[in-house]
């Protein structure tokens, strides 16, 4: 899970590099988000195409009727702890999209950067992320998926509570706040990349066997999508009523400070 989430942040940082490069040449904004569009045909094209012999997709051949899936949804959430989940879900998804969609305007408006560089910090926030999950997903086991995503949010809550004091007029120069900054957004992608795929496989471990995995997949990500769009809004919000997006950075650390919270409670539970 975490292995193939990796690669959502592999097109992060190319795109947000692409479309730095571009803004920075004079492309109007609208012709990089359509040829984006464009891009996102083939892979949507590359699944439709036909089965070849020899290499048939490894597909559920027994169709489900919509009540045995909503049978599937309903067992899964009468179950207590996964509303647990479902909070943590929406909360990392907070976490992870207020850094993906702000950095480039955070980089603009508070360091006083052109776009390319905007780009540049969101892509090596990417970087750490595709690094984190990828390493997650090949050193971290089963049994330790929970310590893990304690620690992680920890230190993400270190991270991230540091990031906005961080400003272009500090005695020790322009250049190396930009340095210590970009490196710290590697540090933070690395800490927040795992909480989205590992939480999801953690509540398949921790929620009672049976339960049709993929859809607590799909269930999960439904509060994760959400708490994307909420999460960013509401850091927009802020900046609008604060006057200034430095402060409201400082949502990315609330919302690990609560994921860490709940995760030390979640860990100190008998597995239902």
């Amino acid at each position: 899970m975490n292995f193939a989430h990796s690669f959502w942040s592999v097109g992060v940082a190319a795109t947000t590099v692409g479309a730095g490069f571009a803004l920075m040449a004079g492309v109007p904004w609208r012709i990089i988000i359509f040829s984006v569009f464009i891009l996102t045909l083939f892979p949507a094209i590359w699944i439709l195409l036909p089965e070849q012999k020899g290499h048939e997709y490894p597909e559920e051949k027994n169709v489900l009727s919509v009540h045995v899936i909503a049978c599937q949804a309903w067992e899964i959430m009468k179950v207590p702890r996964f509303w647990l989940f479902f909070l943590l879900l929406f909360i990392a998804g907070g976490s992870e999209y207020c850094l993906t969609f702000w950095l480039a305007s955070f980089m603009q408006l508070s360091m006083k950067t052109g776009a390319l560089m905007g780009g540049m910090a969101t892509a090596v926030f990417a970087l750490g992320m595709v690094a984190g999950r990828m390493g997650w997903g090949i050193f971290v086991p089963q049994n330790k998926l929970g310590i893990s995503l304690l620690g992680a949010a920890v230190t993400g809550l270190i991270l991230t509570c540091i990031i906005p004091f961080l400003t272009p007029d500090l005695s020790i120069g322009r250049t190396w706040v930009l340095v210590i900054l970009l490196i710290m957004l590697f540090l933070t992608g690395i800490s927040i990349a795992p909480l989205w795929p590992t939480l999801q496989t953690y509540a398949v471990d921790r929620l009672p066997e049976g339960l049709s995995e993929t859809m607590i997949f799909i269930l999960l990500s439904s509060a994760g999508v959400p708490g994307c769009g909420f999460f960013t809004t509401l850091m927009g919000v802020l900046g609008d009523r604060l006057g200034s997006l430095t402060a409201a950075f400082f949502m990315v650390p609330l919302c690990e400070l609560v994921i860490a919270l709940l995760m030390l409670w979640e860990i100190r539970q008998k597995r239902v």
